[in-house]
């Protein structure tokens, strides 16, 4: 079966297929643990492939999903932090890392008005929103890490990862790190906002959707420490809490039009059997909780070797 597995699975990087191809593995046990491997590799290329095209569906209402759920006050509550952690100035030039469709970003560009604003992000889908409608933003087509090896990133001081640290893979985010502080190390200005979901979430789910969302999702912690690790000051502000009240009809809308990725691993079907298991807690006309968000802000050290 394992070499089944490595010999016929287009799945499967061709670097690693020669690797096992090449390797005699005789002991029954190194077998086992390497099918294992070969298992998991194939899972986590489904989960990435699953949320892929989940931004490439959403693209096109996106904003409109997230303005249902916010609103303009939120937003601007959002932009406001983002501007004053990032002390964003006219002369900076300011990326969006994970970005989107840029709806966002542009909102930030409006208040802040940086030199130059760039909406980074691997999904086209997103991108091509962003390109129709903000031509003042500079789209670039990449994800995080490549982005921060990139020539074009060289310019960026000010940074921010909203809500999509959680997206890069656990096997990058040391290097993503790594090339993040190397990418700033040119401006002693530089800043890096990171804002991310808690690892419980705050807001409503079924219960088979608050699995996948921890699944997926990691302890601020493990940030920090990867963080630190790579070379950061990293300091930790207020968390911001975004109240949310609207019809409840209108928040079971946006599950069934997947506003979260987390909600991309569900069929239809699923997702009305789960809004009818949540039905049971929310009986309301209206549903109120806050989104919350975790800060990291992170600059260079003082002292650098």
């Amino acid at each position: 079966i394992f070499l089944n597995l490595t010999s016929h699975f287009s799945w499967i990087p061709a670097e690693l297929q020669d690797t096992l191809m090449k390797c005699q593995i005789r002991n029954s046990s190194m077998r086992y643990f390497a099918f294992l491997a070969v298992c998991v590799l194939f899972l986590s290329s489904a989960a990435a492939a699953e949320e892929s095209l989940h931004y490439a569906n959403v693209a096109s209402s996106y904003k409109t999903l997230y303005d249902k759920l916010h609103g303009r006050a939120n937003i601007e509550r959002e932009v406001s932090v983002v501007v004053e952690h990032l002390d964003l100035k006219a002369s900076d030039t300011f990326a969006d890392i994970g970005g989107g469709t840029g709806a966002f970003t542009e909102v930030v560009r409006e208040t802040a008005k940086p030199k130059s604003t760039m909406v980074v992000d691997p999904s086209a889908g997103m991108l091509e929103y962003a390109n129709a409608n903000y031509q003042q933003l500079k789209t670039v087509p990449m994800d995080a890490l490549t982005f921060a090896k990139s020539s074009g990133a060289k310019a960026a001081n000010k940074v921010l990862i909203r809500g999509t640290i959680h997206h890069i893979p656990e096997d990058q985010l040391k290097d993503t790190f790594l090339a993040l502080l190397e990418l700033l190390s040119h401006d002693n200005d530089s800043k890096l906002l990171i804002m991310t979901r808690p690892h419980s979430p705050s807001f409503p789910m079924f219960e088979e959707a608050k699995k996948v969302w921890m699944e997926n999702a990691e302890p601020l912690e493990k940030y920090i420490s990867a963080a630190e690790n790579a070379g950061f000051h990293v300091e930790v502000p207020d968390a911001l809490p975004l109240p949310v009240s609207m019809p409840l009809q209108l928040f079971f809308g946006l599950i069934r039009n997947r506003i979260w990725s987390t909600f991309s691993y569900f069929s239809d079907a699923e997702l009305v059997a789960g809004i009818e298991e949540m039905k049971a807690t929310y009986k309301g006309p209206r549903i109120e909780f806050n989104d919350d968000f975790n800060l990291l802000l992170l600059s260079l050290p003082l002292k650098r070797n």
